[in-house]
């Protein structure tokens, strides 16, 4: 196994629980939420009481120091005053030796405290109490005074003569005009600055001790170390420190110091004596000063582990009541991810995750529901798909026969229109025939008034007119045969066209009902609902053109019927002249026994001639018009013909999308198969 694909997991109580689980997150937020806030305000709390007790620990530093630097500073300026009270006493002002040692000597045993009063002449010559004459020319206090002329008080020394630690204080003698002429100084004993400083007590470790601006110690607990420089006294990282912060730093102030040796940590409060210079300095322990912070930090540390474990107990029932309808949820919709639409949620809580359950509960019923829905619109989608196959292939059959009898139709109308343009052509040269017997008549009627031989030209006239009637009647019939057929070919075309209107009609009927399965189909019929469209639009384009020829083929029949009706007139016309032509043939049998009566039938001959041109021209007018609709019935036939092509080509690509659609169908059966919902 992979670090990758490791899972921590935590072990409480014999149950695993992840890491990244919603229980575990749960116990993580109440963990936060809980001691957050309580380890925020006990280090607040802890960071207070440490503040407060730094400062209890300061000003009480502080008070200890104030106190002793005072003490320190009196005592030192009570034996200045002293110093000056002896420079003004008579003995020293008079300069007798006797009488300054008695003085001296007087004062020794009258202030304890002081080791031993001395008087220095101007030539830097000691006088001691008993008498003795020491130089003192190469003292540095002595040099100090001389050159300053203002009281000097001397570093820790060794008194030459008692061979202990002794302080210096020398004030110097001035005369009139501020000239050095000696002085007198007194020997401070160390123990007895040492009353001060051990007085202090700060906490149950704490002491103070003296240093002088050189760094020497004048009073420390530890007596061996007095006299001893902060190097000599201390550990170098140590002097160095206390050097740089209690010597060299503002005369009065605290600090905080760890020991290099002892790693101990201390709070140090310092201040400067006026009159000496001397820094005071106390110590005090932090552990000792911060025992009360520890205290309360320890407490905290134990209230904020109870506190965890308190909440942590109750993050583990809270998760589990949390996290049980969750995984009851993941578990129900693990199942759901594999197909299986049958299980259901038990959650009985009235809370957010019940509401959930049995939204979750009412969202499968409504799933199950379309998917049976879908099952079911699949089944009749796939039933109509292939109905719309037959169909369409169906179809495609009746238009191809739509197209083969307009083909047929078109060819008919080709052979109708060259027979009408030979009936044409026959009636153009049957009114020319016509019009040469009524001029013919005309001739025989001015021929009959000169000789008998005219008559008999007439006769041979009258009789060639005869055989022509003949032809024309003849023509006539035929003409009239034609039209009769080509009107039959119109109702058979009118039939024709209402199949065509019929199966538009079986065609917008179909692309309606796959519309409908389209719409049922929803997203995936989607395809199937435009190639509908398609169907139901070329349906009715189809049934416009329909209609259109429909409407060109009773006009057709209409002109047709003019037609024919104009035609039995004329054959009845041509009938009644050939009549008229037998007549004129019988009359010109009987001219030789009234020649009047037979030019008055000449005469009735040319006007019946006339009436034949006159008829014989509206029939020509008549079959030039049938000849011109015959060609537009040809041109519309053969527009029919195309569209029944485009209309054979269009069926055939629904009934390939009709096929596709079954197969889509299929595929969605096969799709929603995949979901078990009983």
């Amino acid at each position: 196994m992979t670090v990758k694909g490791l899972k921590l997991r935590l072990a409480v109580n014999g149950k695993q629980f992840s890491l990244r689980s919603i229980r575990t997150k749960i116990i993580a937020l109440f963990l936060v939420i809980s001691l957050v806030p309580l380890v925020s305000i006990s280090i607040f709390f802890s960071t207070y009481l440490k503040n407060i007790v730094t400062d209890e620990i300061h000003a009480k530093q502080d008070a200890y120091v104030s106190s002793n630097v005072e003490a320190i500073d009196n005592t030192i300026q009570q034996d200045v005053s002293v110093l000056t009270q002896l420079l003004k006493n008579e003995a020293i002002q008079s300069g007798n030796e006797e009488e300054i040692v008695a003085l001296l000597r007087t004062m020794q045993q009258t202030n304890l405290e002081v080791g031993e009063y001395t008087y220095v002449t101007a030539d830097d010559i000691a006088l001691t109490a008993n008498g003795e004459h020491i130089s003192v020319a190469d003292r540095d206090y002595v040099r100090q005074a001389r050159e300053t002329k203002q009281l000097v008080i001397s570093d820790m020394m060794i008194s030459k003569s008692t061979g202990d630690y002794i302080v210096i204080v020398f004030l110097p003698r001035l005369d009139e005009n501020q000239n050095y002429i000696g002085g007198i100084f007194c020997a401070l004993n160390p123990d007895n600055l040492s009353v001060f400083t051990n007085s202090i007590k700060v906490g149950d470790s704490g002491f103070g001790y003296l240093v002088s601006p050189s760094g020497k110690l004048l009073t420390y607990p530890d007596p061996s170390s007095v006299g001893k420089s902060l190097e000599e006294a201390f550990a170098a990282e140590d002097a160095a420190s206390l050097r740089a912060k209690l010597l060299q730093e503002a005369p009065k102030g605290t600090f905080t110091y760890v020991s290099s040796s002892s790693n101990a940590s201390m709070e140090i409060s310092y201040e400067t004596v006026p009159t000496t210079g001397w820094r005071l300095a106390t110590f005090a322990m932090a552990n000792e000063m911060y025992a009360s912070v520890d205290k309360a930090n320890q407490t905290s540390v134990t209230l904020i582990i109870i506190t965890a474990v308190v909440v942590m107990a109750i993050a583990l029932v809270m998760g589990f009541l949390i996290a049980k309808p969750i995984i009851t949820i993941t578990r129900t919709v693990r199942t759901l991810a594999t197909g299986d639409l049958t299980p259901r949620l038990t959650i009985r809580s009235k809370d957010e995750f019940g509401e959930l359950g049995s939204q979750m509960n009412y969202m499968l019923d409504s799933f199950t529901d379309i998917i049976n829905k879908a099952s079911n619109v699949s089944e009749q989608l796939a039933a109509a798909s292939e109905e719309l196959t037959a169909a369409s292939s169906e179809s495609v059959g009746i238009s191809n026969h739509i197209a083969s009898a307009t083909q047929e139709v078109l060819s008919a109308s080709e052979a109708q229109l060259q027979g009408s343009e030979q009936t044409s052509t026959a009636m153009t040269e049957m009114a020319l025939g016509v019009q040469r017997i009524a001029e013919s008549s005309a001739v025989v009627a001015e021929a009959a008034n000169h000789s008998m031989d005219e008559v008999q030209q007439g006769d041979a006239a009258i009789q060639q007119a005869v055989s022509q009637m003949k032809a024309v009647r003849e023509s006539v019939s035929r003409s009239s045969e034609k039209l009769r057929t080509l009107e039959t070919y119109s109702k058979q075309i009118d039939e024709v066209v209402a199949v065509i209107t019929e199966i538009t009609n079986q065609t917008r009927l179909l692309s309606l009902n796959a519309s409908i399965e389209a719409a049922r189909a929803g997203e995936q019929g989607r395809g199937f609902a435009v190639v509908a469209a398609e169907v139901k639009k070329l349906a009715e384009q189809s049934s416009q053109s329909a209609d259109h020829i429909s409407k060109m083929i009773r006009e057709v029949q209409a002109t047709t019927g003019q037609a024919v009706e104009a035609m039995a007139q004329e054959v009845r016309d041509v009938e009644s002249g050939s009549d008229l032509i037998v007549e004129a043939g019988d009359i010109f049998t009987r001219i030789s026994d009234t020649f009047q009566e037979i030019s008055h039938q000449i005469q009735e001959v040319s006007a019946a001639s006339q009436q034949m041109s006159a008829g014989t021209e509206e029939v020509t007018a008549s079959m030039s018009e049938f000849v011109h609709m015959t060609k537009s019935s040809y041109n519309h036939t053969e527009g029919i013909a195309d569209g029944s092509k485009q209309q054979a080509s269009s069926m055939q690509d629904i009934s390939v999308s009709a096929e596709e659609l079954s197969r889509m169908a299929l595929e969605l059966q096969e799709s929603l198969s995949q979901f078990r919902i009983k």
